[in-house]
């Protein structure tokens, strides 16, 4: 810390030294104005609500309200009673959310940072009054190293202000991955849900078929009995799919911020997509390019290199002292320091080598688990959609023929009812694992764009 200090003589010289004490007001006030035109102005926040809504509506396709209210906030063309989309669960999401809208406050916490780095510290002055022998003192403290400093420290705050910012987008970027799961995960428990109806309806014609021939005589016992345990199981599956449904719908209720809404949604898919994404590694390149957790780390980095060249002169203090006689006649300036005799600031330097040290680790870290990512996910995505495209166009297909093969027969006056029915079941199996394959499909591909960092499939 950096002073200029003035004492005055004892109560006699007070009054016969104003011109001393003007002159020492004067250079107080002229030093402190060298800077002071800077703060009337504060710096503008680099990652602000609207710069974080800008960086998602281009990666994301979405965009943040202006302010976070303390009511849930539906658009109105957002009816969730009548279906909620994958989109329209992300709005909701990014809306109302309380615990992103949280995450949203560390931008305002890291501009705070900037504005107490950009102000200047405020002068200090004390009187002591004479009281007996003793004189009148006058001292006017002005911390220098806030000046001389301040222009190191401010691009240090900065820096960090947009490290914090890259970190909430990619933050934001993980909360709408996590939105779309849960929106995929309730889509599926639905088409369990219903799948299971199907099942129980079949099983009870089954079972209803198996009854009347052990009644005819025409089947064992033993036949009745495995009708009537698959029955119980896919009443069993029922409930089960139900409680899964309701389950999934308080999660992304809880999500969306309607946690405490009487509102009963529903997941509905969007239309058939076109998988139109780059090879696995040019979107390795486009991540390497464009994620915020990468830009964070080079951030953190910056900040390092500067709080390392900081580190070298923050320890020392200077303290500048103008004095005068009492009767005002002589002035002598002087001057106080710090003499770095036992120490130059050695464990504080070590410190900010490691920091710097560390924070190129981490950032090298962050660019080869952004390749795994992105190559982890893809491969991942493309297995999906094999699997998906398989049951779509193949399996089921299949399935379907094998049913209407033996409707046409047990129509034709053959004894195939059982078969027939036998043969819907495997079709309601195989529409199941489709079911099954597009979820694993649309979490596939929310977790590609998350590693990303960027819309890399289109409809």
């Amino acid at each position: 810390m950096t002073y200029f200090t003035f004492h005055q003589g004892h109560s006699g010289g007070f009054y016969r030294s104003k011109r001393l004490l003007r002159l020492t007001i004067i250079g107080v006030i002229g030093l402190t104005l060298l800077q002071i035109g800077g703060c009337v102005s504060p710096p503008h926040n680099p990652f602000d609500r609207n710069r974080v809504s800008a960086e998602l509506a281009k990666r994301t396709e979405h965009t943040l309200l202006n302010r976070h209210t303390s009511s849930p906030v539906i658009p109105e063309t957002v009816e969730p009673a009548r279906g909620l989309t994958e989109h329209d669960a992300v709005t909701l999401a990014l809306w109302n959310n309380p615990a992103y809208a949280e995450l949203l406050c560390d931008l305002g916490l890291s501009h705070a940072d900037v504005l107490d780095a950009h102000q200047l510290q405020n002068p200090d002055m004390s009187i002591l009054f004479p009281l007996g022998p003793k004189q009148l003192e006058f001292a006017v403290n002005v911390p220098l190293d806030s000046m001389l400093l301040r222009s190191s420290r401010l691009e240090l705050a900065i820096l960090r202000s947009k490290q914090v910012g890259n970190r909430v987008v990619q933050d934001s970027l993980n909360f709408v991955r996590d939105v779309r799961v849960a929106h995929s995960e309730l889509l599926l428990a639905q088409d369990q849900l219903e799948n299971a109806e199907s099942r129980y309806q079949l099983l009870e014609k089954i079972n209803k078929i198996s009854e009347s021939r052990l009644s005819a005589g025409t089947t064992g016992e033993l036949d009745v009995m495995t009708t009537r345990i698959e029955l119980q199981t896919a009443q069993e599956r029922l409930e089960r799919a139900g409680y899964d449904v309701e389950n999934a719908q308080n999660r992304l209720k809880t999500l969306m911020g309607l946690s405490f809404s009487d509102i009963m949604i529903v997941a509905v898919e969007k239309p058939q997509q076109i998988f139109v994404a780059a090879d696995g590694e040019d979107l390795v390149t486009v991540a390497l390019q464009s994620r915020p957790d990468i830009w964070a780390a080079q951030y953190a980095y910056q900040a390092a290199c500067k709080q390392s060249e900081l580190v070298k002169w923050d320890f020392i203090s200077t303290t500048g002292i103008l004095s005068g006689k009492q009767n005002g006649s002589q002035v002598g300036p002087g001057l106080a320091m710090t003499l770095p005799i036992f120490h130059w600031n050695g464990a504080s330097k070590y410190r900010a080598a490691e920091e710097l040290r560390k924070t190129c680790l981490h950032w090298e870290a962050v660019r080869q688990q952004v390749a795994l990512d992105v190559r982890t996910a893809y491969v991942t995505m493309e297995q999906a959609e094999n699997s998906w495209n398989r049951w779509s166009n193949e399996l089921i297909p299949a399935a379907e023929q094998a049913v209407a093969t033996s409707e046409r027969a047990y129509q034709a006056g053959g004894d195939y009812l059982l078969l027939m029915l036998h043969n819907s079941q495997q079709l309601l199996d195989a529409e199941l694992k489709k079911a099954e394959a597009a979820s694993e499909l649309r979490k596939s591909i929310a977790e590609l764009e998350r590693s990303v960092g960027a819309v890399v499939v289109r409809e």
